[in-house]
């Protein structure tokens, strides 16, 4: 039996190149080896939900930087492409052959989600305030005006709360923009991860 070594020295490598373009707060590759951990988990499992959120949960939990706000970097899609595109060139080794920068890039997003979710960073108010602004003043002036009443989501773990990587779930988003504009609705979340709406 081979054993693959993994290579989580070149994420960190990475992501501190990242920390440096973007003129981040000054770190070490050993205090960012979590993070490039919780990304390579990401990359390289089939059930990384499983096995990521505890580890990310963890490092916020114990402030080890696990997002690019931690970084004192911008934490946008500029900042995430970069360390994606910085893992390629320095040649990331993983269990697969061959990994894109667009896989790398996902993996990234999802992390500093996780990390930005668990560290407080990112909630789904926050979401729900962002949303409220995209909307014209016609459908905001609808949901102001909605009468009282409940709306419920049903379904699988796309509805229960444990495993989004955003900040929320839709269910959870809403339930915070009704709370904004009108306390008349309630939201009520009664997703079970691994059970159907027919269930």
């Amino acid at each position: 039996m081979t054993v693959k070594i993994l290579d989580t020295e070149t994420i960190a490598k990475a992501i501190l190149d990242t920390a440096r373009k973007y003129k981040g707060k000054k770190v070490t590759v050993k205090i960012l080896r979590p993070f490039a951990r919780c990304v390579e988990i990401t990359l390289n499992n089939d059930r990384d939900v499983a096995d990521t959120i505890p580890a990310v949960r963890f490092c916020a939990e114990v402030n080890i930087p696990v997002c690019f706000a931690h970084l004192g970097t911008p934490h946008n899609q500029e900042t995430i492409a970069y360390a994606a595109k910085r893992c390629m060139e320095r040649k990331y080794k993983g269990k697969e052959t061959v990994f894109s920068e667009k896989i790398f890039h996902l993996a990234f997003s999802k992390i500093n989600m996780w990390g930005e979710k668990y560290s407080g960073l990112g909630t789904p108010r926050m979401l729900a305030i962002e949303l409220l602004k995209t909307l014209d003043k016609d459908s905001v002036k609808k949901l102001k005006n909605m009468k009282k009443q409940k709306i419920v989501f049903i379904g699988d773990s796309l509805m229960a709360r444990l495993h989004w990587s955003a900040w929320g779930g839709y269910p959870d988003i809403l339930s915070e923009m009704f709370k904004i504009i009108n306390n008349k609705v309630l939201v009520v979340n009664a997703g079970i991860g691994g059970q159907t709406s027919w269930q």
